[in-house]
């Protein structure tokens, strides 16, 4: 950080340089090295104020974190005034939580969550099927035409057609990949405790439970059952088992890299994070949360708050808060229910 001390000391080394080859050198070469200093002034302005800013911003945010750390470990974060009016506007919107059934069986439902995630993370490759696609549909006739023997196939025809058919073995793996995500689920219900006659009531308790939906997660709460999809790995448990909430803060301060192998603080990110502890032991590994019986979701904060009132008011709760720092070039845009109210 360079000091308002030391911007004036910069000027004042900076301008008496310049003037005195400007006294000793003549008018005209003195006046074409003024210019130059003239540069060099505004380019040790700019960096100056780049640097006052950042600084100003990492104080602010480290100012904000300190705030949060303290009311995550005294357990007030969740009932400070602020936050509850927040919370209170944020549900007066009727967000946070969706109540009309799931049209799709638990089944489908679970192969479509895991293929739309895989779509979002593979969007550059996926870039190039509507264009394709539109050029297949285009010339569809002359190809046509080409397999009656009637026309002659133009090098447009054929890679429109061998790049729409690498498209859809794309598509085909990424559906098998999904249809993973199902199978494991089913072959590992009995670690959780529950049997095969208790298919019908998951998929009733998928159907019709409350849906908490954040970025590429999701939670169904049921009467009887819990249903956790991390983006990657969907389980089930019965809420019967739960006994203990993990309530999780965690910021992320990006750095920005620069060309000389340095970095600077450029921003940072907080994102929430609901474990829920379960008394059922399971003896697949472990890929939902920091325990054997721990599951955890993603969700944001009011969306924690919300599940806390309405559904796990009476279990033992533990809050947590962590940072960590990351060195992305292009820091993930965070959601805006969860920025900091204070």
């Amino acid at each position: 950080m360079i000091n308002g001390m030391g911007l004036v000391i910069g000027f004042v080394v900076i301008f008496v340089f310049y003037f005195l080859i400007f006294v000793c050198d003549g008018f005209t070469n003195g006046m074409i090295l003024l210019f130059f200093g003239i540069g060099d002034f505004v380019l040790f302005l700019l960096i100056c104020i780049f640097d006052y800013f950042c600084h100003q911003k990492l104080e602010r945010d480290e100012i904000l974190a300190n705030y949060v750390a303290s009311k995550f470990f005294s357990g007030g974060y969740f009932i400070s005034r602020a936050f509850v009016a927040a919370y209170n506007s944020y549900c007066e919107k009727g967000k946070g939580c969706i109540k009309r059934p799931r049209i799709l069986s638990l089944r489908h439902g679970i192969i479509l969550w895991r293929f739309r995630c895989l779509l979002r993370r593979n969007a550059l490759v996926m870039a190039a099927v509507i264009p394709t696609v539109l050029i297949l549909a285009i010339n569809i006739w002359d190809i046509i035409e080409y397999y009656a023997g009637t026309e002659l196939i133009t090098t447009e025809h054929m890679f429109a057609v061998v790049l729409t058919t690498v498209e859809i073995i794309y598509v085909v793996v990424l559906y098998l990949m999904s249809l993973s995500v199902f199978c494991t689920w089913r072959r590992s219900i009995s670690d959780n405790g529950i049997s095969d006659n208790d298919m019908s009531a998951i998929e009733d308790s998928y159907r019709f439970g409350d849906l908490f939906i954040c970025r590429e997660s999701f939670l169904i709460v049921s009467p009887a059952y819990l249903h956790i999809f991390n983006g990657e790995h969907f389980c089930s448990l019965k809420r019967e088992g739960v006994w203990k909430l993990i309530c999780l803060a965690k910021r992320i301060k990006y750095y920005q890299k620069t060309n000389r192998g340095g970095s600077y603080y450029a921003s940072n990110e907080y994102r929430f994070r609901i474990d829920f502890v379960s008394t059922v032991k399971s003896t697949k590994d472990d890929h939902m949360g920091s325990g054997i019986t721990t599951y955890g979701v993603e969700l944001n904060q009011y969306q924690i708050k919300m599940l806390i009132d309405k559904y796990f008011g009476e279990l033992k709760r533990e809050m947590i808060y962590r940072e960590e720092g990351s060195t992305r070039i292009i820091p993930r845009i965070g959601i805006k229910e969860n920025r900091i109210i204070r």
